[in-house]
């Protein structure tokens, strides 16, 4: 255990690509390799394949294609949850309809970038998911926003939320991390994460992005 550790710190963050495309998947893993702090210590070409190794591969993150051989990304970061829980998933695609941005993210994904963003975002991405936070472009909230705004009525609903709480989670909405939040309300990081320890308790939910998604549908429902 020890020496899983030291390799782990030496190596940075350890990162899996499930992508099918060949070429695509050479390009990110490259792309990884010569960023600081990180590897590739693995691709695959499909979900099956990932579920079947992870257990070997142990990775921080594994950034998904939405779709791959069959599988939709919405099932795999659940799969991959079952079977090794602290891995981060990131959902990388074409695809930015709001049932594949909330079936995903309903299901486990941290973060949800488009392949029409730089590969760089992927990069930001896996470092944002690492500290905390869920990687999602101003152009991905929209679609989420609209996605809820046009959806069928449903009962207003009110969070149990302080006013400082509200705040809290309205900016983490927006992207925000938890170090630009405490700088905006003039807190310490410590407390804005202890504020969204908190916001999770209230809500039942275990991470940021299920907050948000609750917070997106008090606000726009």
């Amino acid at each position: 255990m020890e020496r899983n550790s030291k390799k782990r710190a030496r190596e940075g963050i350890e990162v899996v690509v499930v992508e099918e495309n060949p070429a695509s998947r050479r390009r990110l893993g490259n792309l990884i390799n010569r960023s600081e702090g990180m590897r590739c210590a693995a691709n695959y070409q499909n979900a099956f394949l990932a579920l079947h190794e992870i257990k070997k591969t142990k990775p921080d993150v594994v950034v998904t294609d939405l779709m791959t051989s069959g599988m939709y990304a919405g099932e795999f970061p659940s799969k991959l949850r079952s079977i090794f829980p602290s891995a981060k998933v990131i959902v990388l695609t074409d695809h930015e309809d709001g049932v594949s941005v909330i079936g995903s993210i309903q299901n486990g994904a941290l973060g949800y970038i488009l392949r029409s963003e730089p590969l760089s975002a992927v990069i930001e991405g896996i470092r944002i998911v690492m500290n905390g936070g869920s990687p999602m472009t101003a152009r991905v909230a929209r679609v989420l926003v609209g996605s809820i705004q046009k959806g069928k009525a449903r009962k207003k609903m009110t969070l149990p939320l302080t006013f400082r709480e509200s705040q809290i989670l309205s900016s983490a909405a927006i992207g925000l991390r938890a170090r630009e939040i405490g700088r905006l309300y003039a807190i310490s990081e410590y407390t804005v994460r202890a504020h969204l320890r908190k916001i999770y308790t209230k809500l039942h939910v275990t991470r940021r992005c299920e907050a948000v998604l609750k917070f997106l549908q008090c606000e726009y429902c």
